[in-house]
């Protein structure tokens, strides 16, 4: 699938970076991240991340706005990593996946994700 999904972005003229399982594009002035897993090929996460830092003084307002990504969004979920907060798109592929119709979708669940958590954010 790795290969598939970075064959894929060059098609639509982005300009992928692979490192291992790892690809890292850049899409209407987001930073995206997907991670291969070799073990499980039909297994597809793309991430959005770093879009929020946390501190000391954010923590527990952090926390409520990410639980509320959880429980108020499809198919993506939001956690705290490194001191940031990403946001990550998982879906089960089938054999035969059609990343035209995967891909945009999961990319706008993210920024939607995104514009979710920066809405709750301001009312903690």
């Amino acid at each position: 699938m790795k290969q598939q999904f970075f064959d894929w972005l060059k098609r639509q003229g982005l300009c992928p970076e692979m490192d291992g399982d790892t690809i890292y594009f850049k899409y209407q002035m987001k930073n995206f991240v997907y991670y291969g897993d070799s073990e499980d090929s039909e297994f597809f996460q793309l991430c959005l991340p770093g879009i929020y830092d946390v501190t000391n003084d954010n923590f527990a307002q952090v926390y409520m706005a990410l639980n509320d990504v959880a429980t108020g969004r499809k198919v993506v979920k939001a956690g705290v990593v490194n001191d940031s907060v990403w946001i990550f798109f998982e879906v089960l592929l089938d054999g035969s996946p059609v990343l035209d119709d995967i891909v945009p979708r999961g990319i706008n669940m993210l920024t939607g994700a995104q514009e979710f958590f920066y809405e709750k954010i301001k009312q903690y």
